[in-house]
């Protein structure tokens, strides 16, 4: 992969922002029912967002290319990202259209339910992405979250300097979108669920890993994805099996964090292990607080990482 540790390097997320609320109950009502709320959070949320977030903790500079509405919500979250230090220019708010909501609700024990709304109208287009093309072609690394339209997908890739990290997450909704990943993709990423969409639905570590070595002849230098009770991942000259170190509290926003982690430690040039290493630490520090926004520090991941 290119050194990109001249620099402060610039990270360009194009992806969902929206609010998320966290409700922290005793217990679900029965139907009819109901039940207090013992916590209550919102802040600025989405894949995107949290994505963009991250890598802003972890020291470079980021910037988000998104849509929300011209409501209330959407000038909230703004207003957060803008003191998380992210560069929002390619912030969109679409007339007469409801910001993105997530509701994660987590139960004792770990039990946690989310639920969505994503308005149609704040779905990127292909269109919104090419406004911001100067931006992308001069970021350093491209994050592309996969859970969005096929449009602002395939235009986003196509975007992305020859120079610069791009770093896929997710799963492909379409042959089309897959091929297009697995062709310009640097680095892809899937939870143990949308893992299945490339390698398979084997459970065998091995088969998995030999699955996933087939993948990078199609492009790709590195392949993470998510298995039973950790996360693993193979690369041009290597491959790493990383066990989670603890319980998860609440996982909603693990992986944003882990992309984060994963692309600011590929960009500092600290080589492939220690930058997963760095996105395990990353994931699992995110999962031991309720809710998906993340509080990473670069010192606690480089002392983690030994």
């Amino acid at each position: 992969m290119p050194d990109y540790r001249s620099g402060l390097p610039r990270v360009v997320v194009i992806g969902p922002v929206g609010r998320d609320l966290l409700l922290r109950i005793g217990g679900l009502p029965e139907g009819g029912g109901s039940a207090p709320v013992e916590q209550r959070t919102e802040v600025l949320g989405g894949k995107g967002a949290n994505q963009a977030v991250a890598c802003r903790q972890l020291g470079v500079s980021a910037a988000l290319v998104g849509v929300v509405g011209d409501d209330e919500s959407g000038s909230s979250v703004i207003a957060q990202a803008e003191t998380d230090g992210i560069d929002v220019i390619g912030v969109l708010r679409r007339s007469n259209a409801a910001t993105a909501l997530m509701i994660d609700i987590l139960e004792p024990g770990g039990t946690h339910r989310l639920l969505e709304h994503f308005d149609p109208a704040t779905d990127l287009t292909e269109t919104d992405v090419r406004a911001h093309a100067h931006a992308i072609r001069e970021a350093d690394a491209v994050l592309v979250p996969l859970k969005q339209s096929e449009e602002a997908i395939l235009a986003a890739l196509e975007l992305a300097p020859t120079s610069a990290l791009v770093v896929a997450d997710g799963a492909p909704a379409t042959e089309r979108v897959r091929e297009a990943v697995l062709r310009r993709a640097d680095v892809l990423r899937a939870d143990a669920g949308e893992a299945r969409d490339y390698l398979g639905d084997s459970t065998d570590l091995s088969t998995l890993i030999g699955a996933a070595r087939c993948l990078l002849t199609d492009g790709p230098h590195m392949i993470a994805f998510g298995i039973e009770g950790g996360d693993a991942a193979v690369w041009t000259n290597g491959e790493l099996t990383l066990p989670h170190a603890s319980p998860a509290v609440d996982p909603t926003g693990a992986g944003d964090s882990f992309v984060a982690a994963l692309t600011v430690g590929l960009l500092s040039g600290a080589g492939e292990e220690t930058a997963l290493r760095w996105a395990s630490l990353a994931a699992g520090d995110t999962a031991t607080r309720p809710g998906a926004r993340p509080d990473l520090h670069v010192e606690r991941l480089r002392n983690g990482a030994g």
